[in-house]
């Protein structure tokens, strides 16, 4: 077995708790409307209206999930998150997420420097856990956005106490 494998094992239940709370935040966030005149309670959606944290999430994931294709060091992927807030004009999206976001990447690349020394298995670790952490949140959001009701806002380990 890698190194980078057994190591990025140690912290596969951090990356899960993360996205578990990361992806709470994100739906709670931007299912609360901004419209000040309804006090800023949770958007009770019209039957036409789309959901906008399945919007974000289902194809700010996958962006995510490509640009870990093209990217060879976190602090690629940590501009491209921030070029996304910088375009969130209309602060409905990344502007509600996004530091949120880099501080989780923020800590990986800590985690990574932490465990290992060498730069090319740091990188290759860091890479990896990044694509772990996005594809928790992705099942999370998944979850997330068809399972739990506009309106409700429970907390990630209220969420597992439901599944079960």
């Amino acid at each position: 077995m890698r190194k980078e494998t057994a190591i990025l094992s140690q912290h596969v239940d951090w990356l899960v708790r993360q996205a578990e709370e990361f992806g709470t935040h994100v739906v709670n966030a931007l299912r609360k409307t901004s419209n000040p005149q309804q006090g800023g309670q949770a958007n009770n959606k019209p039957n036409n209206r789309k959901d906008p944290a399945g919007e974000f999430g289902k194809s700010q994931i996958e962006n995510l999930l490509a640009a870990m294709n093209h990217i060879t060091s976190l602090e690629e992927l940590k501009l491209f998150v921030r070029y996304q807030i910088g375009r969130d004009d209309k602060r409905n999206g990344w502007a509600r997420v996004g530091d949120r976001f880099l501080a989780i990447l923020d800590e990986i690349q800590r985690r990574g420097e932490h465990d290992v020394s060498e730069p090319r298995s740091r990188q290759q670790l860091q890479h990896e856990m990044v694509e772990r952490f996005l594809l928790y949140w992705k099942w999370q959001h998944t979850y997330l956005v068809h399972r739990i009701p506009e309106g409700t806002h429970p907390s990630p380990a209220q969420q597992r106490r439901n599944a079960r």
